[in-house]
């Protein structure tokens, strides 16, 4: 279940300085030291935090992205991109840096309850972030998938999905959206 309410009280979107201060990519298997692992259903993942994955819209170069077999060394420029200092080696488009700044309040909303099981916002810049973490298949796209393309059609209302199968191995589930409008009028 996806639930992003706009009016809760954790924070403005003015609020956020566009600079990053946590940051997990969604590959704990090249990470295992970073934090503790569990299964999650039937996935490697974590409850300690949300993880972000990029899709081939944050990329300045997207035939690079799929191209280029992800590493520890892979995920640790990203990370150096994203809360430190943006460099052209990670091919990443700096829009990144203030989408994964602008999810950040949603970190510790999230770790509220142990339901629903799944939370995630995606963006049409290229970030997808899920709690609990978990590891995605590197070509998945959530601005493809139903539940994206239902809120987008419906900006401003909430929709529930009729029943599909979870591309995370949860089996069949429905999922409740909305779309957010940030300042600048993009979704």
């Amino acid at each position: 279940m996806c639930v992003v309410v706009p009016n809760h009280n954790i924070t403005t979107f003015s609020d956020v300085s566009g600079k990053a201060e946590r940051f997990i990519y969604h590959r704990l298997d090249l990470q295992p030291n970073k934090m503790p692992l569990c299964r999650i259903g039937k996935k490697l993942g974590t409850r300690q935090s949300p993880v972000m994955k990029f899709t081939t819209a944050a990329f300045v170069n997207p035939f690079l992205y799929v191209r280029r077999t992800e590493t520890a060394e892979t995920v640790e420029i990203y990370e150096q991109f994203v809360l430190k200092a943006p460099t052209s080696n990670a091919n990443l488009k700096h829009i990144v840096i203030t989408v994964v700044s602008l999810t950040e309040h949603l970190d510790d909303f999230w770790k509220l309850n142990d339901y629903p099981y799944w939370r995630y916002v995606a963006t049409r810049e290229g970030v997808f972030k899920i709690y609990p973490g978990t590891v995605l298949p590197k070509n998945y796209d959530p601005i493809i998938r139903r539940w994206f393309l239902s809120a987008e059609a419906n900006n401003g209302d909430l929709v529930l999905t009729p029943p599909y199968v979870d591309a995370f191995g949860s089996g069949v589930v429905l999922t409740l959206c909305k779309t957010v409008v940030v300042q600048n009028g993009s979704v």
